[in-house]
């Protein structure tokens, strides 16, 4: 290489140098704060109230911009990282929170938010960026009038979901997100490729699939059918004492365990308990069945 080739190689490595340390630089100058999304909590029964006045305390310190919507039958939301809650609202119709630490004429999102006759729609595309650090939080509260019971179908890449209204219908698909579901209805899908998904309510049909994302799913006397397929994940079902049930299950490496009888099994087997109410459908490569109280009390 010649004297000037080498001294252009070194301008453009300095220059691409500066821009990372820019980059770096201006990430951490931006305002950070930890919203409590009720990750990890010990109590099933104060998982949500214990932190919802100061989760709003948070919302309501931040950058926030609202949106109200009647006539709403269908909720279908499309995110990439923005963390989302759905709650009970106090008012008649439904309102969407839009929240961020910095302010929105600096916001480094686009958000969507429209109706299209019954069918509330949100969605998120970001903008594609050469060099991207930020210490931004932001997200959308969803807050659903107690007596409304809507369908939902929610997509999401990154962003950790906390559902907490009932349902008819609720689809949800993640690739690395979290998401917890606090109340229970008629029909969940879950459909997951790394990310945890924790269900503290029955519905009356449970579907999932999985890849290496963990399911912890609670089953009482309103469950009839669960069905899921993983991967290498694990499935925790914790079951109702009045619940009685029949499980059949395939695994090549992994095992079952039913710590209401206190039998393991191993391959593909049936588990029977009483007189069955509830079916329980499992497939797994590697992954573990586990039926107990995964719940802390």
């Amino acid at each position: 290489m010649s004297r000037k080739g080498l001294l252009l190689f070194r301008l453009i490595a300095q220059m691409l140098l500066f821009l990372v340390l820019l980059g770096v630089f201006l990430g951490l100058m931006g305002h950070s704060r930890e919203l409590p999304f009720f990750r990890n909590q010990p109590s099933f029964s104060s998982m949500y109230d214990t932190n919802r006045e100061k989760f709003f305390e948070e919302i309501e310190s931040s950058h926030t911009r609202d949106r109200t919507f009647s006539g709403v039958q269908k909720v279908d939301i499309s995110l990439e990282d923005a963390d989302l809650v759905i709650v009970e609202g106090q008012g008649k119709e439904v309102v969407v929170r839009e929240y961020s630490n910095f302010p929105h004429t600096s916001k480094k999102e686009e958000m969507t938010f429209f109706q299209k006759e019954g069918t509330l729609y949100i969605q998120q595309q970001k903008e594609k960026k050469l060099f991207f650090i930020s210490k931004e939080e932001h997200g959308v509260v969803v807050e659903v009038p107690k007596e409304l019971i809507l369908d939902y179908n929610l997509s999401v890449v990154s962003s950790n979901i906390q559902h907490d209204v009932r349902s008819r219908s609720l689809e949800m698909e993640v690739v690395s997100g979290d998401a917890t579901i606090y109340q229970g209805g008629e029909r969940l899908y879950m459909q997951t490729v790394s990310g945890d998904m924790h269900v503290y309510q029955d519905f009356d049909r449970i579907e999932g699939e999985s890849v290496s994302g963990n399911f912890a799913l609670v089953a009482g006397t309103n469950n009839k059918d669960i069905s899921v397929e993983t991967k290498s994940a694990d499935v925790k079902i914790q079951l109702g004492k009045e619940v009685d049930y029949v499980v059949d299950y395939a695994t090549v490496s992994g095992e079952a365990k039913d710590t209401y009888t206190g039998k393991t099994y191993s391959k593909s087997g049936k588990i029977t308990k009483g007189e069955p109410t509830l079916k329980i459908e499992c497939s797994t490569i590697s992954g573990d069945l586990k039926l107990e109280n995964w719940i802390e009390e």
